[in-house]
């Protein structure tokens, strides 16, 4: 069994001796443990602020993309509402690859992101209309099962427990 701890996992005497060189390094440049989350919660805020403003395209992809990461490093016990509320923020995002890397990192989190739930249904329902399919014929004719943003809401919903950062990949 291993348990989250100041950032790193515990469980292995390898783990552990990483996490150790970790702390001490994080020590060396006056990062306390309990900093993580808060310089993790900054970036996230920087990450989408700059979503927010930025004109190039690419810029905002670019930013986007590092949503997961962000929320792959936050301890999960640590998340807060303002959290989930800054992603799903980016759910009405003029990008649809935007919406689609927010979606995906409130469904990295899982049900602690469930207050995204209704933005994440209303996004759904707009991209079945947009590929022709009814919501509410309950066959989901118009979305791809495997669509990131179906995905996401899935697992934030506790359907399925898999995320890159939870479950079997990374982390117990």
């Amino acid at each position: 069994m291993t348990a989250w701890n100041n950032g790193c996992w515990r469980g292995d005497i390898v783990t552990l001796s990483i996490c150790f060189s970790l702390a001490a390094s994080l020590a060396v440049f006056g990062i306390a443990p309990g900093d993580h989350n808060n310089s993790a919660r900054q970036r996230l805020k920087e990450i989408v602020d700059n979503i927010k403003v930025e004109e190039n395209y690419q810029a905002r992809i670019v930013y986007a993309s590092q949503l997961g990461d962000i929320v792959c490093q936050m301890d999960p016990a640590l998340l807060r509402g303002e959290d989930i509320d800054e992603i799903a923020s980016l759910l009405g995002d003029r990008s649809q690859l935007v919406r689609d890397l927010a979606a995906r990192a409130l469904g990295d989190i899982g049900p602690k992101a469930g207050k995204a739930i209704s933005a994440l249904e209303a996004l759904t329902r707009d991209i079945e209309r947009s590929r022709g399919g009814s919501p509410w014929n309950g066959a989901h004719t118009g979305i791809d099962p495997d669509d990131q943003v179906y995905d996401a809401l899935q697992r934030v919903k506790g359907h399925d427990p898999s995320s890159p950062c939870r479950g079997e990949w990374n982390r117990p």
